[in-house]
């Protein structure tokens, strides 16, 4: 299994790790045998040219078509294009 990234912060006093992997599954099964609160969370990965506000412009779109954005972040840089990984659901 390969820890694609890891990101950690403090929230109100709580720890909280935020790792991409290649095997979730197997990922949150170790993870939950060690006592970890451990959840999921689905995303999509989206292409788009590394202009400057080619996020808040994906935001809008999603937006524009009912999807509430929960979460953005640019997961690769590579020459004039970035990945950004987005988690969203529908509005209701």
């Amino acid at each position: 299994m390969n820890i694609e990234s890891l990101d950690a912060k403090k929230i109100d006093g709580i720890g909280l790790v935020m790792l991409r992997v290649n095997h979730c599954d197997r990922a949150l099964s170790l993870l939950r045998n060690a006592c970890w609160n451990a959840i999921t969370e689905d995303a999509l990965r989206v292409r788009v040219q590394g202009d400057p506000g080619a996020i808040i412009n994906l935001a809008k779109r999603f937006w524009d078509v009912k999807l509430n954005v929960k979460s953005m972040r640019i997961v690769l840089h590579h020459g004039d294009w970035d990945t950004i990984g987005v988690n969203a659901e529908l509005l209701k």
